[in-house]
């Protein structure tokens, strides 16, 4: 997988008739940024340009959601996964919507990702979903005994092998 953006959720809260929100809105609560106890930072570029974030935050109402909003109307694409502190959310589970201008993911979650306590701090990576895969170089593999003629396409052999496996399991995903 590759990461497309990471940033952090200084979590916050606010209750109001009997509802529970925590992570981050906008400036309403907790705090969003590009590294742990940063500065407010809503921009998301990366991800989709021109957008920032609305906000990041679980709810508990009609049994509980999380909420990932942006603004601008934005493609149902461009991602795989978002993480919250190594929970993993993907895009085409969450419920997707736009809405006054603005884009709405929404998973159905009964319990709050971003942890008991104000202050918290939950790093969030949003992924392309691939797969990362680091392919051996003829360098790596070694072999003693034999000329140097013969070495050399032993390796090359090994390496082209290794290198068919490689993309094989790419392409069977």
């Amino acid at each position: 997988m590759t990461t497309i953006v990471t940033k952090w959720v200084d979590r916050g809260s606010l209750s109001f008739y009997g509802n529970n929100i925590t992570g981050s809105a906008s400036t309403a609560f907790g705090t969003i940024s590009n590294s742990q106890n940063g500065s407010r930072d809503l921009n998301i570029d990366s991800l989709y340009s021109g957008a920032d974030i609305i906000s990041l935050s679980h709810n508990t109402v009609s049994g509980g959601n999380l909420t990932f909003s942006l603004t601008g109307t934005r493609a149902n694409s461009g991602w795989a996964t978002m993480s919250i502190g190594g929970t993993s959310f993907s895009r085409t589970s969450a419920t997707y919507s736009t809405s006054n201008g603005n884009t709405y993911w929404t998973w159905s979650l009964s319990a709050t990702p971003f942890g008991s306590s104000n202050g918290t701090d939950k790093e969030i990576i949003w992924d392309d979903g691939g797969t990362s895969v680091t392919a051996p170089t003829a360098s790596s593999v070694i072999i003693t005994g034999g000329t140097s003629a013969q070495e050399i396409l032993l390796q090359l052999s090994i390496y082209l092998i290794l290198e068919v496996e490689v993309l094989y399991s790419m392409l069977v995903k």
